[in-house]
């Protein structure tokens, strides 16, 4: 009876330990904050080209220390990838700057081919928890010279083709949000400030004369035409004029884009694809802020930072830079998506988090305990298949050599194991 109960002992641990590390695996996420699916992007394009072409269709991820993205299979096959920069230039991996770059190429395209690429890319993500930063926390545009070269820094203050600080438009912008926070240089007045201006003064709609969705237009062309009183455009359009704002002020900005999941009901969905920027704060480093404010409520909610949980952030593009767009026979886009779809098609997929490393280790021990257990069993069913009879009061009656708990041998008198104590029937 004995020897059944330790066995069911040991069932029933194992079962427990199973049963638990699979409710790990399957627990509602909505109190953590880390998450991991599959993505399928399935697009449509055709050829922008008159005549037969070769189209080479490209799409981005960027990896973060909160978002990492990694290629699982394609249709057509993927021609290559590569680490690059906004400008086209081959970066090491690890550069602040890098995108990871997937491409595919067709081959004299005609203009009326439709070409279709189908892939799927495993996402591990984190959303963010509302913003703490205050002034304190955050150093001024006079300590920057402290955590760049002089040469990042003029990459990151460039006055670009879209990013036109120097234009009159701009300029306003600057003047009152300098003057709202008094003239203080801290860069987290500045870059809340400026938010708080975009709360007022920036309208969320659609923007129509921008040809949307492949159109763009310089920061100062979006400042220059109102609605009910109010500048307005989507999240590029946004992203644009805050990134010429922080420039304007002397503050390192970038332009990042990607796609928006959002937790509902404990199952991710794609929201849609989004822009907002990365702005450094001394004594804080590169920061990303939501810029999509229209109003107050939303700037209180948000704060200086990403929209927090239920919403995570997937980067795929920065931009540290731009030039005016150049012409290809005619066309600015070699190629045009005609449509498709971007889904979770897997969620919830088993990660390795160290609740489930433990309880992974607490499993292993226990089986190889409950293996040794079984194994040094049968080596004592062998010896006692080799014990002999011996006289007794009673008649004769088998009696094991061997100490049935521990495998000692057994003493010649003696009711007790004289190795683990063990009672000798």
């Amino acid at each position: 009876m004995r020897r059944k109960a330790s066995v069911s002992c040991i069932v029933l641990i194992l079962i427990c330990l199973i049963v638990s590390l699979l409710s790990v695996s399957a627990a509602p996420q909505a109190s953590i904050n880390s998450r991991t699916a599959v993505v399928r992007y399935s697009l449509f394009l055709k050829s922008n080209y008159s005549v037969q072409h070769d189209i080479d269709f490209v799409w981005s991820f960027r990896n973060t220390n909160w978002s990492r993205v990694t290629f699982q299979s394609s249709n057509p096959r993927l021609l290559g990838s590569a680490n690059m920069d906004c400008q086209g230039q081959l970066v090491s991996k690890d550069s602040f700057d890098a995108i990871q770059a997937f491409g595919w190429r067709f081959e004299n395209a005609a203009p009326s081919d439709l070409l279709h690429v189908d892939f799927k890319v495993r996402v591990d993500v984190s959303s963010f928890s509302p913003s703490s930063l205050v002034t304190s926390s955050v150093g001024k545009i006079e300590d920057l010279s402290s955590y760049f070269s002089a040469k990042d820094l003029a990459k990151y203050l460039n006055h670009s083709y879209y990013w036109d600080y120097s234009s009159r438009e701009v300029q306003a912008v600057i003047q009152i949000v300098r003057q709202r926070i008094g003239g203080s240089t801290n860069v987290y007045d500045i870059a809340r400030g400026t938010l708080v201006w975009f709360a007022e003064n920036m309208m969320y709609s659609y923007p129509y004369e921008f040809d949307y969705p492949t159109g763009r237009i310089k920061a100062s062309e979006v400042l220059k035409q109102t609605f009910l009183g109010r500048h307005f455009g989507v999240c590029r359009q946004f992203a644009d004029v805050f990134t010429a704002v922080m420039r304007g002020f002397g503050v390192p900005c970038v332009k990042e884009s990607g796609l928006i999941l959002q937790d509902v009901d404990g199952k991710l969905s794609v929201s849609g694809r989004h822009a907002w920027c990365v702005v450094y704060l001394p004594k804080v480093g590169w920061t990303r802020l939501e810029i999509t404010v229209p109003d107050r409520s939303s700037l209180d909610m948000v704060g200086v930072g990403l929209v927090p949980y239920p919403w995570y952030y997937v980067p795929e593009y920065v931009e540290y830079t731009n030039e005016a767009p150049k012409s290809s026979e005619g066309t600015v886009y070699p190629y045009i998506i005609l449509g498709g779809f971007i889904r979770v098609e897997e969620d919830r997929l088993f990660e390795f988090t160290w609740e489930r490393v433990i309880l992974a280790c607490v499993l292993a021990g226990t089986l190889g305990l409950a293996l040794a257990y079984m194994r040094m069993r049968t080596r004592i069913k062998k010896l006692e298949r080799s014990s002999h009879l011996v006289s007794g009061t009673q008649g004769a009656y088998p009696v094991p050599m061997f100490c049935t708990s521990c495998g000692a041998q057994r003493p010649a008198f003696g009711r007790f194991c004289p190795e683990c104590g063990n009672k000798l029937d």
